[in-house]
């Protein structure tokens, strides 16, 4: 019979090929992972400004709720600010946050993060307080901004220790420090036929303080705000591995330290208060607007100012607190979506 010889050339690329291949591509890696970390790290500070924004009302006497305009007296309130208020002042406070995020950097692709927040707390007397909490984020299925065949996830933990102080009837200091940390997940296919992949680490400190000062307007009470947060999130060297499939590569990306600040000044205005019953249960609308100033790049921190809005909903019954909150801004060319919902009750409490 006839024989035919057939020639299969195979092409193998040694691993001085992919390091070419890898270090032509770097620093383009190097800037989309610093781009999403750093869109992370914003995240991280908008929503441990739930910190420094919770209602304060379960343990006020009598006297800080005439001065919010509500027309209540001490048998309406059914003992709860009355003979109990020392022991609610005693009481740990048990508080639950659930948020989605939706935020998008400098026009880029926006990014999904689900967060949810427990935390414990208790007055120290009547004018302070003091809570432990911990903190979760995740998120998934992103792409990094110059790979359309990529996809990272993050998801973070943190522990913050926050507190407040009352000056005086109208006006408190609030304060937090958070210690966390975030593990990447990231793998990308480029056009020069290399699959890089890696699990970048970051190490974060957060903290945040703040001043309000509350009164009426019209007898509506309103409040307004300054709060100034801070994060750094020290990442260092990614170890990267490359391959073009059959030839693989260990390497590292010295991704350094990222960091953010973040000026925010709302201002709040109770747009409807419903009557208070004898079981002190009521719902209250409240509205806000403002100023918001954050760092847009990461190489430098150099704040630009934007706007914020917000509607927020919260319910008291059985004392017990319910709270819903959406808000939204934007600076330059970034914007963001939050919508939260936040439980409170006493722990041991009399039902």
């Amino acid at each position: 019979g006839n024989t035919s010889t057939q020639t299969i050339t195979i092409t193998v690329l040694d691993v001085a090929e992919v390091q070419t291949l890898l270090n032509n591509i770097k620093p383009q890696i190097k800037e989309d992972l610093q781009t999403f970390a750093f869109q992370s790290l914003q995240d991280t500070v908008r929503s441990h400004e739930q910190f420094l924004a919770m209602e304060e009302w379960e343990c006020e006497d009598i006297e800080w709720e005439e001065n919010k305009g509500l027309d209540v007296s001490e048998d309406q309130l059914g003992g709860f600010y009355g003979e109990e208020f020392n022991n609610c002042l005693h009481q740990y406070r048990m508080r639950y946050n659930v948020g989605y995020s939706l935020a998008a950097v400098n026009s880029g692709d926006p990014v999904s993060r689900l967060h949810g927040t427990v935390m414990v707390e208790r007055n120290l007397n009547e004018e302070s307080k003091l809570g432990l909490a911990l903190t979760g984020a995740y998120t998934d299925n992103n792409k990094l901004s110059s790979y359309s065949n990529s996809d990272i996830s993050d998801q973070s933990l943190a522990l913050t220790l926050y507190g407040r102080q009352i000056l005086n009837e109208n006006s408190y200091l609030s304060a937090y420090f958070s210690q966390g940390w975030a593990d990447y997940d990231f793998r990308l296919n480029s056009s020069n036929g290399l699959t890089v992949t890696g699990t970048p680490t970051g190490e974060r400190q957060v903290f945040g303080l703040a001043g309000t000062y509350q009164n009426l307007f019209y007898d509506r009470p309103y409040e307004i705000d300054i709060r100034f947060s801070r994060a750094i999130e020290k990442i260092g060297t990614v170890n990267v591995t490359a391959t073009d499939g059959s030839t693989s590569l260990d390497d590292q990306i010295q991704l350094g330290i990222l960091d953010t600040n973040r000026l925010s000044i709302p201002v709040s205005l109770q747009v409807h208060q419903s009557e208070i019953t004898e079981e002190n249960n009521f719902h209250q609308t409240e509205a806000v607007a403002g100023l918001l100033c954050q760092d847009q790049k990461m190489t430098s921190s150099s704040l630009t100012c934007g706007h914020q809005l917000g509607i927020h909903w919260q319910k008291t019954h059985d004392q017990k607190e319910y709270q819903l909150r959406y808000d939204y801004s934007q600076v330059q060319h970034s914007d963001s979506h939050s919508i939260q919902g936040h439980y409170t009750h006493l722990l041991d409490e009399e039902n």
